[in-house]
């Protein structure tokens, strides 16, 4: 997968499209055995190595500077017919302590879209740069309306919403005793009175 980083930050998209090929010949029987799938790997791989550490490989597209390569990486992640676990939300890690790397440093806990943004913001380009730069943080913004299969809150916030969602149900014996329909319930009896 680090040479298809290279590939991806080169913007070399005829490697990127042979990899590809070359991971569903020799790996593909083996990820669908696992539930997953060459795309699924893409989507969902972040970078160990010391130059991209913590990076998607929709992000080290956006950082390589090249609009055909961060579409076809969206487009492999996000194609609707092979489901995929591809988080366009997704942040950068923090580089650990002994692997500092100035060019990325700036970029920990951004997005890919964030990146380009950043990128704009704050880096001097050509005319030719500032023109692909804002071309993929437009198709970044864009892509935000398709399919994504992760929502916006993970992790804990995911638990809390569900725990404050449904076991209330739940606990009560299916009756619905929220807090927030109660009080609007009171409130609504009062104005009657």
């Amino acid at each position: 997968m680090r040479t298809l980083e290279k590939e991806v930050l080169k913007g070399d998209i005829d490697s990127f499209d042979q990899w590809i090929v070359y991971l569903n010949d020799n790996y593909g029987r083996m990820l669908e055995a696992n539930n997953s799938n060459v795309n699924n790997e893409i989507a969902t791989w972040t970078s160990v190595s010391d130059s991209r550490y913590g990076m998607s490989l929709l992000q080290i597209a956006v950082w390589g500077g090249h609009p055909e390569m961060v579409k076809r990486v969206l487009d492999v992640c996000m194609d609707p017919t092979v489901p995929t676990n591809f988080d366009i939300e997704y942040r950068k890690k923090k580089n650990p302590a002994g692997m500092l790397n100035p060019e990325i440093d700036p970029f920990d806990g951004k997005t890919a879209r964030e990146i380009a943004d950043n990128m704009l913001k704050t880096i001097i380009f050509t005319e030719e740069e500032k023109r692909q730069y804002a071309q993929i943080l437009n198709m970044l913004v864009n892509s935000q309306g398709r399919r994504v299969k992760y929502s916006r809150t993970r992790g804990l916030r995911g638990i809390q919403n569900f725990v404050g969602a449904v076991l209330p149900g739940v606990f009560s014996g299916g009756k619905r005793t929220y807090r927030k329909k109660r009080k609007t319930n009171r409130r609504k009896t009062r104005r009657h009175k």
